[in-house]
């Protein structure tokens, strides 16, 4: 495998169509002497590396490592006579051939572990999600065997991977908010922020200064995602333990739409005996949904839905079911942040479901269905 990456890289070949003849010879330490031998004679400009390479490099050897590491628990490897520590061998992977282990590294599982099909052609074209993509998923059944294992071990198909997106304007938002105390400030007495209890913020991983109420500016930030103020994919997450808030809007995170949680505690006259939460999608919206008229953006854009990344996931409480959630609609001790909505199949269809934390604003769906289908929803199950 390496043998074949330098010599594209090198210019020296184009990528190979066959596999090369199997060597026992020792691979690394033939190249270091040869490396020596030729440095110690020559300038590196008469030095051949295409040369050294081909005859020192052997890309099956680096294959049967790889897949050893993969296949095996054990913690020591030998190929060639030379011992490597097997660093996967935490993972506790015991699928013995090569799909299982691709599907495996993509937290993909099935019921079915035997070892019949599995590697053909026609079981790894239906579990890729395109010909062109890298993933392989099994939606609802089993490539194989038809089985219905579902999304098993794996998130929710609404999930998206945000894309690489500039981080100079919300950079120059938060600079310009007024509850943050610049580092400058900070730098000249490093005792403030243990002194005051400061909570210290980040964009990106860079350091822009400090806030005291973290509990206003988490609110205000998650505010600004839901009109639209900063990007929708925007996360917003606290670390308690380290009194830091992490802004990020960087490319490669996971997102999932979560359904939005009210309620009515900043109203004038509030008391805990008034006390009520609810969602505001409604039967148009699924109806909408339905029709394609409208898509998941749109309902971002009117703080409806709400992107939530697996790290703020840690301080959000999510309601997991529809009757949880309406048995506790009026009970200011569970206000909840979500309630996730959950749908795969026509007689299994979307529910409610969520996550923990205290305090509750949002509600999540799940539609496992929606990239094979559209949404199949039990128009019951949306609160009046």
């Amino acid at each position: 495998m390496i043998h074949r990456m330098l010599l594209v890289h090198l210019g020296y070949s184009t990528l190979p169509t066959e596999t090369p003849t199997r060597t026992s010879a020792s691979t690394m330490p033939k190249l270091k002497r040869q490396f020596m031998k030729k440095f110690k004679n020559s300038s590196f400009m008469d030095v051949n590396l295409h040369a050294l390479f081909k005859s020192a490099i052997k890309a099956e050897d680096f294959e049967k490592a790889l897949m050893n590491a993969i296949v095996s628990g054990d913690k020591t490897l030998t190929v060639n006579k030379m011992t490597f520590k097997n660093r996967l061998s935490s993972q506790q992977l015991h699928h013995k051939n090569k799909l299982n282990v691709l599907t495996t590294f993509r937290s993909i599982d099935t019921l079915n572990k035997g070892n019949s099909a599995k590697s053909s052609e026609r079981a790894i074209t239906l579990r890729q999600v395109h010909p062109t993509g890298t993933g392989y998923m099994c939606g609802i059944t089993s490539a194989d065997t038809g089985v219905k294992v579902g999304m098993s071990k794996q998130l929710s198909v609404s999930a998206d991977i945000t894309s690489a997106s500039s981080s100079e304007v919300l950079k120059h938002i938060v600079l310009e908010d007024k509850q943050l105390i610049k580092t400058e400030a900070i730098l000249q007495d490093m005792t403030l922020v243990n002194k005051h209890n400061l909570h210290k913020v980040f964009v990106n991983g860079d350091w822009l200064g400090c806030v005291h109420d973290f509990a206003l500016f988490l609110t205000i930030y998650r505010k600004k995602r839901r009109s639209g103020e900063i990007h929708l994919y925007t996360t917003v997450s606290h670390n308690i333990a380290a009194n830091e808030i992490h802004m990020w809007v960087d490319s490669g995170r996971l997102v999932r739409p979560l359904l939005v949680v009210s309620n009515n505690m900043a109203k004038k006259g509030y008391t805990h005996d008034t006390f009520r939460q609810w969602i505001s999608l409604t039967n148009d919206h699924i109806a909408q949904l339905q029709a394609r008229k409208i898509d998941i953006d749109d309902l971002a854009r009117q703080g409806i839905v709400e992107y939530i990344s697996p790290e703020e996931h840690e301080n959000t409480y999510i309601a997991f079911e529809h009757d949880r959630f309406k048995q506790h609609i009026t009970d200011p001790l569970h206000r909840f942040y979500f309630l996730r909505k959950s749908g795969s199949y026509r007689s299994n269809p979307i529910r409610i479901m969520g996550n923990s934390k205290r305090l509750a604003t949002h509600c999540s769906w799940w539609p496992c269905y929606f990239i094979i289908h559209k949404w199949w929803i039990r128009i019951n199950t949306i609160p009046s």
